[in-house]
């Protein structure tokens, strides 16, 4: 009886505070002024519904655009650009010459001059040849050839003397045979007199070449003979490189080959080329002095020839072998974004922002580069001024909203004419 008791208390106890606290009828109400339940319509069920709040609302605003991220952007528009073109080679000599014999002989001389590292000037006598044969194969064409000039004189002497002879016989017409007037003789023996005279050339020619010379200024490369060595005509006697000028092939593709300008300008002397040594960072001023006009069967590429004049007297001195990178001005080309190199990325896009605010991308098609700036071809739908990110990272996605923040006045590209 007492346990059933305590129970109705507790009960009526808990009833009587859910009605002040506001519940259902009958179980009391909210005091004054206290707040009303969230959509509970103050004026009853008949009333107007309750209008959001303004201040809610921002702050959801807000809420969201703290959530996009902050891109750095640059700010481009297309200009017309000079385009840059860049490629590698080595510095080669105009001519490299493996010096043959001419004839054959013993060494009987070498020039004190005649060592690997020397600068010769053309005509300068590199080695001698043992030569008494070839003197006494000159004196011999000179006595044929005495002994030609002696049978003409002779067989002209004998022609006139068998004309004189038909006319005196009083015979009409011409003889039986060409042999009573000497013709043929005479003809033979003008004919010996033409091959003495070549025969005496020669040998003088043969002479000449057991002096052997430089043919242009040059470089001894290597010297391969020694005093005492025998040559047969055709032996390897030096190498030799020459002086005048240095040349550097470059390869470039049919898209470069489109940015620089016709074949006359290009080939004038004046275009200009910087080389730069890519060991030393030593760097020449060379010019374009002519193009290959056909297609390499490997690289299917067409080269152009860079000269340096002169390269032994440049300061520092340009010397065969040196690799360089070559930097040469094409023609300006129009409708490109100037961008720092970082705005492509690892797979070779630009992503930009879209009107929306969102991220997009495109593959980027670089016409050409130099030290700090890409230079892009821009698509046709992106005309007019358009925001680049300056450093995309490979976790972007396209369609995600973002807030642009120019990177600063220095990143910022105008256009250029």
């Amino acid at each position: 009886m007492v346990a059933v008791v305590f129970v109705g208390g507790v009960v009526l106890w808990n009833n009587a505070q859910m009605g002040a606290a506001g519940g259902p009828p009958g179980m009391g109400g909210p005091e004054p002024g206290g707040e009303k339940p969230a959509g509970e319509n103050p004026q009853g069920n008949g009333g107007a519904a309750t209008q959001p709040d303004p201040a809610r609302g921002a702050n959801s605003a807000r809420k969201k655009t703290q959530n996009r991220a902050s891109i750095g952007v640059v700010v481009v528009t297309p200009g017309k650009y000079q385009a840059s073109l860049n490629g590698y080679g080595s510095a080669s000599a105009r001519y490299e010459l493996t010096l043959r014999a001419r004839v054959s002989g013993v060494v009987e001389q070498l020039s004190n001059s005649f060592e690997a590292g020397a600068l010769l000037n053309k005509g300068a006598l590199l080695a001698a040849l043992e030569n008494s044969s070839y003197q006494n194969a000159v004196a011999a064409a000179k006595k044929n050839l005495a002994d030609a000039e002696v049978t003409l004189l002779e067989a002209r002497r004998e022609a006139e003397n068998a004309e004189a002879e038909w006319k005196v016989s009083g015979l009409d017409g011409q003889p039986a045979s060409p042999l009573l007037l000497y013709q043929p003789q005479l003809k033979a023996a003008k004919v010996g007199l033409e091959d003495a005279r070549s025969s005496l050339v020669s040998a003088r020619k043969d002479m000449q070449w057991t002096r052997i010379r430089a043919p242009f200024n040059a470089l001894v490369v290597e010297r391969l003979v020694t005093p005492g060595t025998f040559l047969n005509t055709g032996d390897e006697v030096a190498t030799l490189y020459s002086t005048d000028r240095m040349e550097v092939t470059l390869a470039l593709s049919e898209r470069e080959w489109a940015m620089l300008p016709d074949l006359a300008e290009l080939t004038s002397g004046n275009w200009p080329v910087t080389l730069t040594s890519v060991e030393s960072g030593d760097v020449w001023q060379g010019y374009v002095t002519r193009v290959q006009r056909h297609a390499d069967d490997e690289t299917r590429q067409r080269s152009l020839v860079v000269a340096v004049d002169k390269p032994l007297d440049q300061t520092p001195v340009f010397y065969p072998g040196t690799f360089v990178q070559a930097s040469l001005p094409g023609r300006a080309v129009d409708n490109l974004w100037k961008l720092p190199a970082s705005a492509l990325s690892q797979r070779g896009e630009i992503w930009y922002i879209s009107a929306d605010q969102t991220l997009s991308r495109f593959g980027a098609d670089v016409l050409f580069s130099d030290a700090e700036w890409i230079y892009v071809q821009v698509p046709a739908a992106l005309a007019g001024t358009r925001q680049v990110v300056a450093h995309p990272l490979s976790s972007y996605t396209e369609g995600v909203r973002v807030i642009p923040e120019p990177v600063g006045q220095e990143k910022e590209v105008a256009s250029h004419d």
